[in-house]
């Protein structure tokens, strides 16, 4: 007689959750993935001079960007893996969230468990 000797347990649990709406993000402006950094310049320009700023040396911040070229060219270069601007930015350099685009997310969760009890005799504990 096999009656009460042996147990099995299964279950499984699936969620599935989709998701989307407006999305915004901060990027690059055009002139920053050319290199062009001239808006950062203190060297007394129209709107580039900042009241806080004081130089060390004369001249040494210009020449960490010499001709306000940099590496964002190579960086930032290419708007297949980063986006142009889309949208007026705000903030003091008005470029927050100057992106907006739709996102979409989805969460898949699958599991299952899984349990069993033999008891081949009434000794086995």
């Amino acid at each position: 007689m096999i009656k009460n000797k042996a147990f099995f347990f299964i279950d499984y649990e699936g969620t599935q959750q989709r998701g989307s709406g407006p999305a915004t993000a901060t990027v690059a402006p055009a002139a920053w993935r050319t290199g062009d950094l001239s808006e950062f310049s203190h060297q007394g320009q129209p709107g580039g001079e900042r009241s806080n700023y004081r130089e060390p040396v004369p001249g040494q911040y210009r020449a960490c960007f010499a001709d306000h070229q940099s590496v964002a060219a190579k960086l930032f270069g290419s708007p297949d893996l980063y986006p142009l601007p889309n949208n007026i930015g705000t903030g003091a350099l008005g470029i927050t969230n100057n992106y907006i685009a739709t996102s979409a997310s989805t969460l898949k969760n699958n599991q299952a468990d899984v349990k069993g009890d033999i008891r081949p005799t009434d000794k086995t504990a």
